[in-house]
């Protein structure tokens, strides 16, 4: 893995003219791929810093790609980086980090649309649910109550659209996913005391 992530940074120091060429963009989608594989799974590093360093390599990628060039990529590059920001949420700045968060799902579903991408704008809507989750956690905590209810709502209606495609014959995904969604919504319906 140390040397896939060494000859893939010789390569976009060796072409710093051609950075935007086809073949430049998609090695440096890569080369984030790579160090987030590295990074997080195989424990190349830990904790803060490679949650910082993923982030800093997908936000390098969307700095030179564009989503009409790109959808594919651009778009999971947006969604890392949510994921990434929500996990940067749990360890300091709480509120921000998930507003920006927030901000990467929308933006990644923007490319992702239903009609297109569905089974993958359904995992951002999941993961854009779960970040709301969170915010209306993080108000309920800070005791402001009108803000706790309306991220939680915004909260029950991503999982709704995410299980909607889920449950999907042709997107189907695995049961642990599907009872995750619907034991988060279980909580907010328990909590906020509706049921739509």
């Amino acid at each position: 893995m140390e040397t896939a992530i060494e000859s893939l940074g010789n390569f976009l120091e060796e072409v710093p003219d051609e950075k935007y060429s086809e073949e430049y963009v998609r090695a440096k989608y890569l080369f984030a791929v790579v160090n987030d594989v590295y990074w997080n799974v195989e424990g190349g590093m830990e904790g803060m810093e490679s949650i910082e360093r993923t982030i800093e390599v997908y936000e390098s990628y969307l700095q030179i790609a564009t989503p009409d060039e790109y959808p594919i990529d651009y778009s999971n590059a947006l969604h890392k980086v949510g994921v990434k920001y929500r996990e940067l949420a749990e360890e300091r700045d709480r509120e921000e980090n998930l507003r920006i968060s927030v901000k990467s799902f929308e933006d990644a579903m923007k490319v992702r649309t239903p009609n297109e991408y569905a089974a993958g704008y359904a995992v951002t809507k999941r993961n854009l649910g779960i970040t709301y989750y969170n915010l209306g956690f993080t108000y309920y905590e800070m005791s402001n109550e009108g803000n706790k209810e309306h991220n939680l709502k915004l909260s029950y209606y991503a999982f709704q659209k995410a299980l909607d495609i889920f449950k999907a014959e042709e997107y189907s995904v695995g049961s642990d996913t599907i009872k995750n969604v619907e034991d988060h919504m279980d909580v907010i319906r328990s909590i906020l005391g509706f049921s739509p």
